[in-house]
C-alpha cells in the first residue's frame, strides 16, 4: 500500500534506499480527528472494518486484534481497526458523553477511510462483543456491506450491564479492591467504565429489534454455554441472507485478563478464511492516504501523534507533546506486563497528558508482541523479564533522544518497572527513573517466568487465605487448581526471601547474595552518573518484601543513595486501579519530570 502519510513530529525518523521495515501489514497509524486507527493493507477488492469490543474486554483483545488484522493483511484483504470516541487513545469528549451517537459516526467515518484508502467498496464488518452490535445497528448506513462477523455479540444491552457488574466485582475481589459506589455507577471493569450519559443508551440495545439482516452474509461466533448467542444466531438467520454459526475456540481463556490472553489461532484462521471466500479475484488499487487522515490527535494541552519507530519500524507507539513550549524532559512510558500503552485502567494515557499539561513531552509504546507491537523474528513467546524487554525499552529511548529529549524519565510499573531499571544500567542517556509497585528488582533464575507472571499477583501470605476458601478448596477439589504448581512457585518465593536476608552475612554464597552485590553495583553507578530514581509503592504492594529484600525493612539501605527516594501511595492497589491513585501517581511524575 502506497501511503503520502507518515508519523508527524519530532520523533519522526526518515527511511532512506533499502532500509529495513517491519512488513507492512502490521499497519500504518491514521487518525480520524478524535480517534486514530491502524489501517492494514491488502489488495482484494472488499475491505474488513474492524470493531473492539469496550473497556476491560477490549484489553484483553487489543494483540488478538492486532493479529486478525496482520493475518487478513497476509491474504490480501486490508482491514483497519481504531479506537472509540473517548476510550483507548482517542481523545475524550469535550463535554460529558451522552448515548452512543458519536460511536456510531465513528464507524462511519472509519468506512469512509477504510474505503478511500484501500481502494474498495465493499466491506466486511468484523465486531466483538459492544463492537459487534454496534456494527449490526449501524450497518444499514454502511452501503454496501458483503458480510458481518459477530464475535461473542452483545444480544442486548440490560443482561450485558449486569454481567460488566459481576465482571467488576470478580476483579475487584482478586486485586483485592473494596466496593466503590462511583465505579459501580459507571460499570467499571478494572477502572474501564462507561460515561454517565451512554449507560442508558446501551440499556436500550437489542439486536433482536432488528428488521433486516445487517448484511448479505453473516457469521456468529458463540461463546460455550451461551443460549442467547444461539438464539440471536438463530433470529438473525431469520431475517434473510446466509448465516452460519461456528464455536468461539478460546474466548473464555482471551478475556480473562490481558496478561494471560492468549490469541486463539484456530478463530482467528477461521474469521480469516470466511472473510477470504467472499474476495473475489479482481484487486482494489490502493490510494495514498487522505492528509487529512494523518495519525494526529489534538487536544485541549495536548498534541497526540501515533509512530512506528525503532529496528524495521516494528514498535508502535503514541507521542504526548504539550501544546504551549516544552521542557527538555521527556517520559518515556514501558509496558507493565500485557498491558498494552494506554496503561491498566487508561493509567498512561492520563500520565502522558498530566506530563503535557505541565510542558513535559512523552512517548508510550508496546514492546515487541505487546498491543499493537508484532513480535519480533526469533523472539521467546514470553517477552516478560527477558532480553527482548530491555532491548525495545531501549530502542524507545534511542527515538527520544533522536527527537532531542535533553532529559530522558524512564517509566515503568511492575515488570515495565523492571524493565527500566535495568535498561537505565545499560544506558546512559537515561537521566531520571519512577519505579512503580516494583515485584522483581533482579530476576532469580530458579524461578520460572511463567508462574510469576501465572501466581506473582497474590503475597504468599494471601495463598493460604484463598486456600481455605469455600471457592478455592471446590477448585482444588474438582482438579482445577495445579497445587503442585503453586506449592514450588511459593516455595521457591520463600528461598528467595530467605537468601536475601542472610545475604549480608553469607553474601556471594549464595544465589540472592550475587544478585544483591549486583542489583548494588550497578545502583553505586547510576548514584554515580546522578540518575535520580523515584521508588513509588502502594501501601502494602505485593513487590515490597522484594523491595525490603535488597534495601531493608522500610528502605533502610537507601541512605546509600542520595539520589533515590521512596514514596508510598495509601488507599492504591498493585495496578493503580482507581482515579484516586492515578492521580497521586500523576502528580509524583510531574514533580519528577519538571524539578
Amino acid at each position: 500500500m502506497r501511503s503520502s502519510v507518515k508519523a508527524i513530529g519530532s520523533m519522526e525518523r526518515p527511511h532512506g534506499p533499502g532500509a529495513g521495515r517491519v512488513p507492512a501489514k502490521a499497519g500504518e497509524p491514521i487518525g480520524f480527528g478524535a480517534f486514530g486507527g491502524i489501517l492494514h493493507p491488502g489488495t482484494a477488492d472488499l475491505g474488513v472494518l474492524m470493531l473492539s469490543p469496550l473497556g476491560y474486554e477490549e484489553l484483553c483483545v487489543r494483540a488478538t486484534w492486532r493479529r486478525l488484522a496482520e493475518r487478513l493483511s497476509e491474504a490480501g484483504v486490508p482491514a483497519l481497526r481504531f479506537d472509540w470516541p473517548g476510550t483507548a487513545d482517542a481523545l475524550d469528549p469535550e463535554t460529558p458523553a451522552s448515548g452512543i451517537d458519536d460511536w456510531k459516526a465513528a464507524i462511519l467515518a472509519a468506512a469512509a477511510g477504510l474505503r478511500a484508502a484501500a481502494g474498495v467498496e465493499r466491506i466486511v464488518v468484523v465486531g466483538q462483543g459492544l463492537g459487534a452490535t454496534l456494527g449490526a445497528i449501524t450497518a444499514s448506513d454502511l452501503g454496501t456491506v458483503d458480510g458481518m462477523v459477530l464475535l461473542a455479540p452483545v444480544a442486548k444491552g440490560r443482561p450485558w450491564l449486569r454481567e460488566l457488574s459481576l465482571w467488576a466485582k470478580m476483579l475487584d475481589d482478586t486485586i483485592g479492591l473494596p466496593t466503590d459506589p462511583a465505579e459501580t455507577a459507571r460499570f467499571a471493569v478494572a477502572g474501564l467504565g462507561l460515561d454517565p450519559g451512554r449507560i442508558e443508551a446501551i440499556r436500550a440495545l437489542d439486536l433482536g429489534r432488528l428488521e433486516a439482516a445487517p448484511a448479505r452474509r453473516l457469521l456468529v461466533l458463540t461463546r460455550n454455554g451461551r443460549p442467547d448467542d444461539l438464539e440471536l444466531a438463530a433470529r438473525l438467520g431469520r431475517l434473510g441472507g446466509s448465516m452460519e454459526t461456528r464455536p468461539y475456540e478460546g474466548y473464555e481463556r482471551l478475556i480473562t485478563d490481558p496478561t494471560g490472553a492468549v490469541p486463539p489461532e484456530a478463530t482467528i484462521e477461521r474469521v480469516v478464511d470466511w472473510i477470504r471466500d467472499l474476495a473475489c479475484r479482481a484487486t482494489a488499487v490502493p490510494a495514498d492516504v487522505p492528509a487529512a487522515l494523518a495519525p494526529v490527535l489534538v487536544g485541549e494541552r495536548f498534541s497526540e501523534t501515533a509512530r512506528r519507530f525503532g529496528t524495521d519500524d516494528r514498535l508502535y507507539g503514541v507521542e504526548c507533546r504539550p501544546v504551549a513550549a516544552a521542557n527538555a524532559r521527556t517520559a518515556v512510558f514501558l509496558d507493565a506486563g500485557h498491558d498494552y500503552h494506554i496503561g491498566w485502567a487508561r493509567s498512561t494515557v492520563g500520565f502522558a497528558r498530566a506530563l503535557a499539561g505541565a510542558g513535559v513531552g512523552s512517548l508510550r509504546f508496546d514492546n515487541a508482541s505487546i498491543g499493537d507491537s508484532p513480535a519480533a523474528p526469533g523472539d521467546p513467546a514470553e517477552v516478560l523479564y527477558r532480553p527482548p524487554l530491555l532491548r525495545d525499552a531501549g530502542e524507545a529511548v534511542g527515538a527520544a533522544a533522536e527527537a532531542g529529549a535533553g532529559r530522558i524519565v524512564l517509566v515503568g510499573r511492575c515488570s515495565g518497572g523492571y524493565a527500566a531499571l535495568h535498561t537505565a544500567f545499560a544506558d546512559p542517556r537515561v537521566t531520571d527513573l519512577v519505579l512503580i509497585n516494583v515485584q522483581r528488582f533482579m530476576w532469580h533464575p530458579a524461578e520460572k517466568i511463567e508462574d510469576a507472571i501465572r501466581y506473582g499477583h497474590q503475597t504468599i501470605a494471601s495463598y493460604g487465605a484463598r486456600a481455605l476458601s469455600r471457592a478455592m478448596l471446590g477448585r482444588i477439589w474438582r482438579g482445577e487448581v495445579d497445587v503442585p504448581r503453586i506449592l514450588r512457585h511459593i516455595a521457591t518465593r520463600i528461598g528467595a526471601g530467605l537468601g536475601a536476608r542472610l545475604a549480608p552475612w553469607l553474601g556471594p554464597l549464595t544465589t540472592q547474595g550475587r544478585l544483591g552485590r549486583r542489583l548494588h553495583r550497578n545502583l553505586a553507578a547510576l548514584r554515580d552518573r546522578g540518575v535520580r530514581v523515584t521508588i513509588v509503592y502502594a501501601d502494602g504492594d505485593i513487590g515490597l518484601p522484594n523491595f525490603e529484600a535488597y534495601f531493608g525493612r522500610g528502605g533502610r539501605r537507601l541512605s546509600a543513595y542520595p539520589n533515590m527516594d521512596l514514596i508510598m501511595v495509601p488507599d492504591a492497589d498493585h495496578n493503580l486501579t482507581r482515579p484516586n491513585a492515578q492521580r497521586a501517581v500523576a502528580d509524583i511524575l510531574v514533580r519528577v519530570a519538571t524539578r
